[in-house]
């Protein structure tokens, strides 16, 4: 089953998508509502008139699910040292019960798979442990990333994804995808680099959206999750970054022609809050002529998809 694969049910106190849950894979590949939403202190979309709807989606979309870290730590015992395996269950304890894991603990486990390329076979389901870890493991930003492992740990990965090593298959990019999305629920100590130079991992990731880049729906609503992620983070601002505008065009590019409605809440999503939160988004997409497109889109939605569309329609003619 596609681990992805979800319905929405509307904004509020739930994940951002609203996603119902999927039941997990027998081999760990896939996690039981995958982007189900975290109560995380996150820069809240600013409220705009007219778009009621568009501002009850006002959290980030985060993987939480504990259900395949189980069959993970089965997997990853077979093959760790005796040394690491007691750490490996305490790894388990930790993610079980929501807690931050100590560093030691995570270098013994995740780190013996990370920090030598060891055992591309099982890389999976580091990648799956790594989304949990990213969400409890607090760091302090004035360590350098050398010093900071799990921060270092997601560097590594940010660089396959751009690089292409090791993480070369779309299950491999969906779970680096949604390592990177789960950082963002403390972005100021793990995503401080991508932070500072967002292009080319924005230009990998939109690479990897487009539909002829790949047929694989997880790694297409993993990706569009992490784009979701990276605008919801961002701040208000008069201008209109550069990295936020290759999005913008990616996604209005291929945006009346999508046919997966996972990844078209998503994207609609991303382009309401990037008019929420760049000033200069609204007149860039008039004069593009990017409101005929969202007409288009909205003849053909009788979803919450379509009064998002709608509310960004009104937004464009304020």
């Amino acid at each position: 089953s596609n681990p992805w694969s979800t319905t929405s049910t509307g904004g509020g106190s739930n994940a951002a998508s609203g996603l119902t849950t999927t039941a997990a894979a027998s081999d760990g590949s896939s996690a039981a509502n995958p982007w189900a939403g975290v109560d995380v202190t996150t820069p809240s979309v600013p409220k705009a008139n007219g778009a009621p709807v568009l501002s009850t989606y006002n959290k980030l979309l985060l993987s939480t699910s504990t259900a395949p870290i189980a069959i993970c730590v089965k997997k990853l015992k077979a093959v760790l040292p005796i040394q690491s395996q007691d750490a490996l269950e305490l790894l388990q304890s930790d993610l079980n019960q929501n807690k931050a894991p100590s560093e030691a603990t995570v270098t013994m486990t995740i780190g013996y798979f990370l920090d030598d390329n060891k055992d591309d076979d099982n890389l999976l389901y580091v990648l799956i442990l790594m989304r949990s870890i990213v969400l409890y493991s607090l760091t302090t930003s004035n360590e350098s990333d050398e010093e900071n492992t799990i921060r270092n740990y997601i560097n590594k990965i940010m660089s396959q994804l751009v690089t292409k090593q090791r993480l070369d298959t779309p299950r491999l990019r969906s779970m680096g995808w949604c390592v990177l999305s789960n950082a963002f629920s403390r972005p100021s100590s793990n995503l401080e680099k991508l932070l500072r130079q967002p292009q080319d991992v924005v230009d990998s990731c939109l690479f990897d959206l487009s539909s002829a880049a790949t047929g694989s729906p997880e790694l297409r609503q993993s990706c569009v999750s992490f784009l979701h992620n990276m605008v919801h983070f961002s701040s208000q601002q008069k201008d209109t970054p550069d990295w936020a505008v290759s999005v913008l065009l990616a996604l209005m590019e291929g945006l009346d022609q999508e046919g997966d409605e996972v990844v078209l809440l998503r994207a609609v999503l991303i382009i309401g809050k990037m008019l929420l939160r760049f000033e200069g988004c609204k007149d860039l997409m008039n004069d593009l002529g990017f409101d005929e497109i969202l007409r288009g889109v909205n003849a053909r939605m009788e979803s919450k998809t379509g009064d998002i569309v709608k509310e960004i329609l009104g937004i464009l003619g304020s």
